[in-house]
């Protein structure tokens, strides 16, 4: 992972930006000084523009890096990109006169050339001539076949749906479907039970409610004005089953679900969810901050003014699930019988990770694994993890504390007269906690 990171440094000329002395080792440092933050694809382009009249696209699955001047297509040069997908860049050109909205233009990362999408003018002269009801209209997102843009009107707002090779739009589509940018028609069927919510016209706003899919997961945004949920929600759904995770209820804000990975920003903090294996990640913040991924990386972009510097972060995930599973491991062992326990909560400091913190937080609890214990009742506990204090207890007890005999710790539950729960909590050397049960 390192050699491709710095491959991409050097191809894209920033070498002596990785060598800061407050880079973390899974860290690279892109930009100290961007105009903005970054966007990705969700899978491995990631775009910013590091000075006004240029776009940098990076592509960490092929090591590679270029700069385009897009001052020629550009009334008015964007200090950030808006979406990367589908090999193409999204950037807004200015707003021409007449209309009263920026001019989508669209970077293709093949050719590396500037071009229109189709269509994309008449929606904004469309918009235009509705000169009592129009508020704007702002493109948010490109894939291989299609656009999405937000129409504000004071009848209503809505998402719209444009292809750009053909100029066609499409509406916002049933509850039954997911937006699809990369695909012929630009919806995906939902898997049951997965649906869309309908906002039902209470916030005058969409048909539905910001909705992200890739199977076998959905994340459901809900906004400030949801007034069944109270307060702003985003959760994670699978398909297949009712059990909802959620993730966020503190304002979460441009919520990316893609290649198994989901982030987002709320509180001023990035985050991150990692589905393979359950685990959420938490950055410090900063006044303005961005968080988007690619399959292996975070990419974290902060600012403490605007309109900025933006410092724009790459972080390494590539291995973080093995990381954490290992420090989240348990072995008990009684007599000549052991078992292997997975946490049921957990938390891992990550130094190395430009300080993130780790949770464990599952859609679906491990199971319990169970263990007969021995006459006399001892057992021998053997965190994965470096742990610097471990306690105990059976069932709803009292809590032990228990020492370290090398590697092991070594505890006395006496004799048992039926079967009982023992809960076992770990301190880590590094920080964080995790805590395990065992059947016995």
């Amino acid at each position: 992972m390192l050699t491709r990171v710095l491959l991409l440094l050097l191809v894209a000329s920033l070498a002596i930006l990785t060598s800061e002395a407050d880079a973390a080792p899974d860290t690279a440092v892109l930009a100290a000084d961007a105009t903005g933050p970054a966007v990705t694809d969700g899978v491995h382009l990631i775009a910013f523009v590091p000075r006004v009249g240029s776009v940098r696209v990076m592509d960490t699955q092929a090591g590679t890096s270029f700069d385009a001047d897009v001052r020629g297509g550009c009334a008015q040069p964007p200090s950030q990109p808006i979406a990367a997908g589908g090999g193409q860049v999204l950037i807004a050109c200015g707003v021409p006169m007449g209309l009263s909205s920026p001019e989508p233009r669209l970077l293709d990362v093949e050719t590396r050339a500037l071009h229109e999408p189709a269509g994309a003018r008449a929606v904004l002269e469309d918009a235009a001539d509705d000169a009592f009801g129009n508020v704007g209209i702002a493109f948010e997102d490109v894939g291989v076949a299609g656009l999405s843009y937000f129409h504000a009107a004071y009848h209503g707002d809505y998402v719209g749906l444009l292809d750009w090779h053909t100029g066609d739009r499409i509406g916002e589509g049933r509850a039954d479907q997911a937006i699809d940018l990369d695909r012929t028609g630009l919806y995906a069927p939902l898997c049951n039970p997965l649906r869309r919510v309908a906002t039902n016209d209470e916030t005058d706003g969409p048909a539905f409610y910001p909705y992200a899919y890739e199977a076998p997961y959905g994340l459901a945004s809900r906004g400030q004005l949801d007034v069944r949920s109270g307060s702003p929600t985003l959760t994670l759904q699978r398909c297949g089953g009712r059990r909802q995770l959620v993730l966020d209820t503190g304002d979460p804000q441009d919520a990316q679900l893609r290649a198994g990975v989901a982030t987002w920003t709320s509180a001023y903090a990035p985050h991150a969810y990692l589905t393979a294996c359950g685990v959420e990640l938490v950055w410090r913040g900063a006044r303005f901050v961005n968080a988007a991924h690619t399959r292996e990386d975070i990419v974290v972009s902060r600012a403490d003014r605007s309109p900025g510097p933006w410092r724009i972060e790459l972080l390494d995930i590539s291995d973080l699930c093995r990381r954490t599973h290992a420090a989240w491991t348990l072995t008990a062992s009684a007599g000549h019988g052991s078992v292997r326990a997975q946490a049921q909560a957990a938390t891992l400091s990550l130094p190395s990770l430009d300080g993130a913190v780790a949770t464990f937080r599952p859609l679906v609890a491990p199971a319990t694994p169970r263990l007969a214990p021995t006459r006399e009742g001892i057992i021998r506990l053997r965190p994965d993890g470096a742990a610097r204090a471990l306690s105990w207890r059976l069932g709803t007890g009292v809590w032990h504390r228990s020492r370290a005999h090398g590697d092991a710790w070594r505890i006395a539950v006496g004799r048992l007269s039926g079967p009982r729960t023992l809960t076992v909590h770990v301190r880590f050397r590094q920080g964080g906690a995790a805590r395990f049960a065992v059947r016995l």
